[in-house]
């Protein structure tokens, strides 16, 4: 059903080609929502990656209920890395 038969007035320049413009937009902003959460996501772990390295002791103590819930332990990243 095209223009003619969706009951608008085929001279309406409001309702008349349009085209795919609404559904770009609406990509667009689906875009600018994910790469927003994309970026704060990455900052903070950028920010938590500084804290453990300034504060390792701190941050551990932060981390480990974390940690002993999933079952993980610190020695365990360690031995990963060869160290």
């Amino acid at each position: 059903m095209g223009v003619a038969g969706s009951g608008l007035p085929q001279g309406d320049p409001d309702r008349r080609d349009h085209g795919c413009w609404p559904g770009v937009l609406g990509w667009h902003r689906e875009w600018v929502s994910v790469q927003t959460t994309r970026e704060l996501y990455e900052r903070q772990v950028k920010d938590e990656a500084a804290e453990l390295r300034s504060v390792p002791h701190e941050e551990r103590e932060e981390l480990d209920p974390d940690h002993q819930a999933k079952g993980l332990s610190w020695q365990r990243p360690e031995r990963w890395r060869g160290g």
